[in-house]
């Protein structure tokens, strides 16, 4: 015989089973609870009586594992009438690769390092809520060999000043093999900036945002507003739309301490003429 409760609105406790079997004038009785921790987050616990009235003999267990990002770690003990004993385990995995070292709860014979640097916090989809470590780096633990595996980074929770500018890959790895997988992100403030050259005239639609180096760091939208990542605090990008010498003016923007931390900086100002 066996009863199963539910008791998942009592806190901590998720269930508890009785269990009642009878054979050759032997009665065998055991109960135990399985719960979760509220105060430790992934920390499952159990315990259990066991009876048997023909050798009388108790049994007293208890078993908790905690699981952390990078290793689970189980301890078990019991006592009976007459010994007791105890266990522990620990269960990780770790990939030595020239960037370092890379912790992951397990490894496959077929496995993948991702390299995001700077994207700390970005959950890799579809790897058991794999998450790029501060070093810019995570493993996959396990890919089908000979068929395409789609990879892709999901960039809610890293940081305001990075993005990740490649976020999908597909890739079919030899069986055996480990794979490395670097995914390209751009480091800098999220500006957006409204910008006229003179009062009522906006920035041409479309104009080319070019930094001090001549790189093309953005473009200009819709009532001449800018977006581009800036790599300084304070600086001065030029907008170009066209080949002739009048056909520029610069930018010079300065980011207030107390809005680096936005997802995005909004900010106004002159765009000055060139001649």
């Amino acid at each position: 015989l066996s009863i199963s409760l539910p008791l998942d609105k009592i806190k901590n406790i998720r269930d508890l089973q009785l269990n009642y079997s009878h054979s050759n004038h032997q009665n065998a009785y055991q109960a135990s609870i399985h719960g979760q921790s509220e105060q430790f987050k992934d920390l499952n616990y159990n315990v259990g009586l066991n009876y048997d009235d023909l050798s009388n003999l108790k049994v007293l267990s208890i078993g908790a594992n905690q699981r952390f990002n990078y290793l689970d770690v189980s301890a078990n003990f019991s006592k009976g009438n007459d010994y007791w004993q105890s266990s522990a385990s620990l269960q990780g995995a770790l990939a030595l690769h020239s960037g370092g070292i890379t912790f992951g709860k397990y490894l496959s014979d077929t496995f993948a390092l991702v390299e995001a640097k700077g994207a700390q916090g970005a959950k890799v989809i579809n790897s058991q809520n794999t998450k790029i470590d501060r070093f810019g780096y995570a493993l996959i633990p396990a890919l089908t060999p000979y068929r395409f595996n789609h990879i892709s980074l999901n960039p809610e929770g890293i940081k305001a000043n990075t993005e990740i500018t490649s976020g999908n890959t597909s890739i079919a790895p030899l069986a055996g093999s480990s794979v490395k997988i670097k995914f390209d992100t751009m480091k800098g403030y999220p500006l957006l900036i409204h910008s006229e050259i003179e009062p009522n005239t906006s920035v041409p639609l479309g104009a080319e945002v070019l930094d001090l180096n001549q790189n093309s760091v953005g473009m200009v939208g819709q009532n001449g507003q800018i977006y581009l990542r800036a790599q300084a605090t304070s600086g001065e990008v030029m907008i170009k739309w066209g080949d002739q010498v009048g056909d520029r003016c610069s930018v010079h923007y300065d980011i207030p301490q107390e809005q680096l931390d936005q997802p995005i900086i909004y900010l106004s100002a002159p765009c000055q003429m060139e001649y």
